[in-house]
């Protein structure tokens, strides 16, 4: 790379390391302005000096890109300077294609960084005014999709979906699409992007991670009920799908005390198997519910009667009642929920699994015995 173009990307990175401190408000102009003349006096110099490369594999492109991320420099100096390289961005498009095909060390492609830094001139132009496959790829198998899901530039989510739907599918390195990662942040605009890809693509809705986790286990794990409404409502299956721990969104919401998503699913999910699905240590999700202490999400479980099964045991032979059941010194949360219990019709089970034939109706008469004695005590403490 020329020189002269290595001291601008010098420059940018200077920028970066100062732009955080106010009292430096007036460097950070100086600086970028001293880069903007730089470049400009190269171009009208010799253009071709444009298509160099610098030792950490930016081209002038990756640099342009980069102006997006100066979210702390002063507005009218931003803006001046990103005009300049709309300028530049034009006539390399025009003259060196090429360029929007070079990654760099970091793995970003220029695509990747105008996406990310929320450029979307650049996009536009790259993406609607060319006919080239230009790579769109970053770090860690993101793609500059998910980069815009990522850092909240939804006008350009809706350019890419358009242009390039292939990309809705695409998976990073640990299995997630855009829309993993549109589950895991709320935004009103988020609602409105999950419908975008979903209706552009309807099996993102069923892609799984590396966990097996779907969009749906992570809007459920982050209580984001209006994005499990919208995937549900379209896609009512998708509460079928377990990951790698066997756990369903009713598991999930409920392992991360959601109650509003608990209380939704319970509405509109018709299946009552899922509700009494195991994960892979037997735990339904009212077992997890009875297990977490919070009386409000065992209550909702407990809402229709007959839909969920109170008495199943997990792996250990423990019904939820055997789990709520913890001695004199349960909190009045614990007493709370073996009341929902009780009232329920729940029972207690055979708490503790039989290994010899001998000793089987001894232990069941025992373990009967002081579960009944705890209820008792229990039931004393009722309010």
């Amino acid at each position: 790379m020329d020189p002269r173009l290595y001291k601008a990307a010098a420059r940018f990175r200077k920028v970066n390391l100062i732009k955080e401190d106010a009292d430096d408000i007036e460097e950070v102009d100086d600086l970028i302005k001293e880069c903007a003349d730089l470049i400009k006096r190269v171009k009208e110099e010799n253009p071709n000096l444009l298509l160099g490369v610098t030792p950490m594999g930016n081209t002038v492109f990756h640099l342009a890109a980069k102006v997006g991320e100066w979210d702390l420099v002063e507005e009218g100096t931003t803006q001046s300077c990103m005009r300049l390289y709309d300028t530049v961005t034009k006539m390399l498009t025009e003259k060196a294609p090429e360029l929007w095909c070079v990654v760099n060390e970091a793995g970003e492609s220029p695509l990747y960084l105008a996406a990310k830094g929320g450029l979307i001139e650049i996009v536009h132009q790259v993406v609607l005014e060319s006919s080239h496959p230009y790579p769109h790829g970053g770090p860690n198998g993101l793609t500059a999709l998910h980069a815009t899901v990522i850092w909240g530039h939804y006008d350009i989510t809706i350019l890419l979906v358009k242009k390039k739907p292939e990309l809705i599918k695409e998976q990073d390195i640990y299995g997630r699409t855009a829309l993993h990662y549109v589950a895991s942040y709320y935004e009103y605009s988020c609602v409105e992007v999950a419908k975008l890809l979903l209706e552009k693509d309807s099996s993102v809705a069923y892609i799984q991670d590396k966990d097996d986790r779907s969009p749906l286990h992570f809007a459920a794990g982050k209580g984001y009920q209006d994005i499990s409404r919208e995937i549900i409502a379209k896609y009512p299956d998708t509460i079928d799908m377990v990951d790698k721990r066997g756990q369903n969104a009713f598991h999930v919401c409920i392992g991360k005390a959601h109650l509003w998503v608990l209380r939704y699913l319970m509405k509109d999910v018709r299946d009552d198997e899922v509700l009494n699905q195991k994960d892979n240590d037997g735990n339904t999700p009212l077992h997890l519910a009875v297990i977490s202490g919070n009386p409000d999400l065992v209550e909702s479980m407990l809402e229709k009667k007959g839909r969920v099964d109170t008495d199943t045991m997990k792996k250990d032979n423990f019904t939820p009642m055997d789990l709520a059941i913890r001695g004199e010194n349960a909190s009045k949360q614990e007493i709370q929920v073996y009341k929902h219990l009780r009232d329920a019709g729940a029972k207690i089970g055979i708490v503790e699994p039989f290994n010899e034939k001998d000793e089987k109706d001894w232990d069941l008469v025992n373990a009967q015995k002081d579960a009944e004695d705890k209820e008792i005590y229990l039931w004393q403490r009722m309010p």
